[in-house]
């Protein structure tokens, strides 16, 4: 997606790795290890078709080296309805590393496979320039300093006057 810069500030917030997992009790079974195989595809936990996520975890498909074998079981457009479907036992799905931290860190679920079943998401923020709401300045303001861009001025239009005013 491309937005006009003139018109946009561009915030990056942080990577997000978008990679799949497997309940606990599938870890081991080598019919769940992607890429599966033709006879025994892997049970899939989808986004929905509308969804950026889909378009993520289409692309990591379309690159990996073998394709993968996949029968999907349920589709959802949110992450979370994902992981409660991961969680309860009925897939494999591509997910945010955020949406499953502690999750992972408690043995819920595992990684279900390397680098070529992943990818890197940059997170970006956007506002409207013409936009000049204190609140809104606040805010981006704040995010700006947490994401580590300090620089940003607090007040992006200190000194320009709107256009069309003198």
């Amino acid at each position: 997606m491309w937005l006009d810069p003139a018109r946009f500030e561009g915030l990056s917030l942080g990577v997000e790795h978008v990679r799949p997992y497997l309940p606990r009790q599938h870890a081991g079974n080598a019919n769940w290890q992607l890429p599966g195989t033709a006879r025994a595809p892997i049970p899939f936990l989808r986004y929905g078709p509308n969804t950026y996520l889909r378009r993520m975890v289409d692309t990591i498909l379309d690159r990996a080296s073998q394709p993968a074998h996949l029968a999907l079981q349920y589709e959802s457009d949110m992450a979370e309805s994902l992981k409660a479907m991961l969680l309860a036992g009925h897939g494999l799905a591509f997910l945010p590393a955020s949406a499953v931290s502690r999750e992972l860190a408690r043995g819920e679920v595992v990684s279900a496979g390397g680098p070529e079943w992943s990818l890197d998401m940059e997170v970006r923020l956007y506002r409207d320039r013409a936009n000049r709401r204190p609140e809104l300045n606040r805010l981006w303001n704040h995010l700006a300093t947490q994401a580590g861009h300090p620089d940003r001025p607090a007040d992006p239009y200190k000194g320009v006057a709107p256009q069309g005013h003198a």
